[in-house]
């Protein structure tokens, strides 16, 4: 019998993955990414200014996708 713990964390993905807004393309090549934490810089410039992008491993990845937001009061 496999060990149940190993099957649970093959499912996990290998890097994390941080989504948050372009604000800028540099010169060298990386883009500036807002989070809630601050601003990093990521490899890559495939993500428009004023966009979401998915970053793994250093790396802008893909656009995000912007879902609608819905407030309901309870």
């Amino acid at each position: 019998m496999r060990n149940l713990w190993q099957l649970f964390t093959g499912l996990l993905p290998a890097q994390r993955r941080i989504i948050g807004a372009v604000t800028a393309h540099n010169p060298d090549g990386t883009s500036t990414i807002q989070t809630y934490g601050g601003f990093f810089r990521a490899r890559g410039q495939d993500v428009p200014i004023g966009q979401q992008a998915e970053v793994e491993g250093g790396a802008v990845v893909r656009q995000a996708v912007t879902l609608p937001t819905v407030s309901i009061e309870v």
